[in-house]
C-alpha cells in the first residue's frame, strides 16, 4: 500500500494521466504502427492514441493484437509453466515455527513476513493455464482456491505454530508465471542467462536462477536445472517486438527462451525493464523515432543517472 502511495503520489506530481478500472481490447494499426488502443472504461469505450505505446499487460496483449509474432509457454510444446494463488496467514506463534526450525516438503512454502504472526504461503500449483483465455483463467482460478484451503489445513496440520492460524487475504488475482513471449529483435537464451553475456545494450543486470516449475502433474524435473552465471544482462532489443514500430514490451512477456524466462519472470527484473522501457519511449517519443532506432547509449544514460545497475 505504501508503494501505491509513493507511485501515486509520483504520476501526479509529472501529470501522467492515470486510468484504473479499465482494460485493454484491441488496437488499431496501420502500416505497422499501432495508431490507438481500445479500453474498457467503465463508461464505455475509449479510444487513445499517441506516439508510442508500451505493453506491460503481463500476457503481451498489446503486441498479438498488433500483429506481433508470439508463441505461449514452451517452445517445443506451447505449455505454460503453472500457475499459484498465493495466500497470507496471522496468528501464527513465531516461537514455535523457529524451533520446529523447518518447512514442510514443497509444494507448501511459508515466508515470514516483517510482522509478527503474519506468513505469505507459496504452495500447489494448478497445470495448462492460458492465461489469454477468460475461460482457462477462471477454471485455474476456482481450482486455486480450493488449493488454498488444502494448503492452510496441511500447515496446520504439519507445521507447529499453525496450529490457531487464519487466513487473512487471499491474492486477488491469479498468479500467472508464464504466458505470451513475444518475438523481438534479439531473443536471450539459455546459453546467455547460464554465461552471463554482456551485451553493448544491456538495460538491466541481475542475478535470479532460471526457476522453471514442473508443466504437468506428472512431470518431476523443475526448478532450477540450469545454473546461471553471478550476473546476465538483459538486452535493449528484447524490448523491441518485430512487426510493430512503436511499441515496446517489458516484463515475463519479453523475448526470451521459456527456460531463460524463468531468471527474468520476477519482479525485481520486471521492474528494471519497466523502468528501460519507459526511457526508451520518452527518447523516442522525443526525436520522432522508432523504438528500435533509439540509441541504446542514451537509454542507459538515463537508467544511469536515475541510479541503475547495468554492471
Amino acid at each position: 500500500f505504501g508503494l501505491q502511495i509513493a507511485l501515486d503520489d509520483l504520476t501526479a506530481k509529472y501529470g501522467v494521466e492515470v486510468l484504473l478500472y479499465t482494460r485493454f481490447v484491441d488496437c488499431v494499426t496501420e502500416n505497422g504502427k499501432i495508431k490507438s488502443v481500445i479500453l474498457a472504461a467503465l463508461e464505455g469505450i475509449k479510444c487513445v492514441s499517441a506516439d508510442i505505446f508500451i505493453d506491460c499487460s503481463g500476457n503481451a496483449d498489446v503486441a498479438a493484437a498488433a500483429g506481433v509474432p508470439t508463441w505461449k509457454g514452451e517452445e517445443t510444446t506451447n505449455v505454460p509453466q503453472p500457475g499459484t494463488l498465493m495466500f497470507e496467514v496471522n496468528g501464527v506463534c513465531d516461537d514455535d515455527v523457529i524451533a520446529f526450525g523447518k518447512n514442510i516438503a514443497w509444494p507448501v512454502k511459508f515466508y515470514r513476513t516483517p510482522k509478527n504472526g503474519t506468513y505469505k504461503i507459496n504452495h500447489y500449483r494448478v497445470f495448462d493455464t492460458d492465461a489469454a483465455n477468460s475461460q482457462s483463467m477462471t477454471k485455474a482460478h476456482i481450482e486455486a482456491r480450493k488449493q488454498v484451503l488444502r494448503a492452510h489445513a496441511e500447515l496446520k496440520e504439519k507445521i507447529p505454530g499453525f496450529e490457531n492460524s487464519s487466513i487473512t487475504q487471499v491474492a486477488s488475482v491469479f498468479g500467472v508465471r508464464e504466458s505470451r513471449h513475444i518475438e523481438g529483435e534479439y531473443k536471450l537464451t539459455v546459453d546467455d542467462v547460464a554465461s552471463g553475456k554482456k551485451f553493448d545494450d544491456r538495460i538491466a543486470v541481475y542475478a535470479f536462477g532460471m526457476d522453471v516449475h514442473p508443466r504437468s502433474s506428472t512431470e518431476n524435473s523443475g526448478n532450477f536445472k540450469i545454473a546461471t552465471a553471478d550476473a546476465y544482462y538483459i538486452p535493449y532489443r528484447v524490448l523491441v517486438p518485430k512487426n510493430c514500430d512503436n511499441l515496446l514490451v517489458a516484463g515475463k512477456t519479453v523475448s526470451c527462451e521459456s527456460q531463460a524466462a524463468g531468471g527474468l519472470r520476477v519482479m525485481p527484473c520486471a521492474m528494471a525493464m519497466g523502468q528501460a522501457a519507459g526511457a526508451a519511449a520518452s527518447i523516442a517519443a522525443r526525436e520522432k523515432l522508432a523504438p528500435k532506432n533509439v540509441p541504446y547509449a542514451e537509454v542507459q544514460k538515463i537508467l544511469l543517472d536515475h541510479g541503475a545497475i547495468l554492471d
